[in-house]
Order: structure tokens, then C-alpha cells, then sequence
């Protein structure tokens, strides 16, 4: 019979304090089931990803675009208004090599 190592908090073992970026109430505690869509919207390929309950509600949403140099993305409620934006770092030392 093998022991297996107790499961540590996630802090220990990615070895990063956990932190929460948004307001709790777009947090959940406990596996919740999703779905994601994916829509191409318009000539410059802006990209809108919404996020539905197994109910169809719209929980959040994610516009951004596969065009801009730093690819920024917004997140938004159901209600539209932005939650947080993300945007890829940019390695500068890559454009001038």
C-alpha cells in the first residue's frame, strides 16, 4: 500500500500567495459548470468570448482583438461594464534581435 503526500495549499505549492484580482462575487468556491463561446466579430478580427451558466445565462463576457500589438482583452459582466483588462506582455527584446 503506497502513501500518497497530502495536498498542500495551492500558495505552497506554485509558490505564489493566492490573490483574488476581481470583486468576490465573480468568485465560486466550488466546481461550477460553464460554457464558452467563441464569435468573430467584424473586418478586424475582434474576438468575443461569452461565458453562460448550464442555463444560458450570460455570467461574463471577454472582447478583444487577434490584431492589436499588445492584444488587449476586457472582461465584462453580464450587465457590460468591465471587470477587468488584460493585455500579453510584450517581449521588446525579441523585435530588435
Amino acid at each position: 500500500m503506497e502513501s500518497s503526500a497530502p495536498e498542500l495549499p495551492l500558495e505552497a505549492v506554485e509558490g505564489f500567495p493566492m490573490m483574488s484580482v476581481v470583486d468576490d462575487s465573480f468568485c465560486v468556491t466550488s466546481p461550477t459548470e460553464i460554457t464558452v463561446k467563441k464569435k468573430y466579430c467584424g473586418v478586424f478580427l475582434n474576438q468575443r468570448y461569452k461565458v453562460l451558466d448550464v442555463n444560458g445565462n450570460l455570467l461574463f463576457q471577454v472582447d478583444g482583438s487577434s490584431l492589436e500589438f499588445r492584444k488587449k482583452r476586457i472582461m465584462r459582466d453580464a450587465a457590460g461594464s468591465p471587470i477587468l483588462i488584460m493585455r500579453e506582455k510584450v517581449n521588446l527584446s525579441l523585435l530588435h534581435a
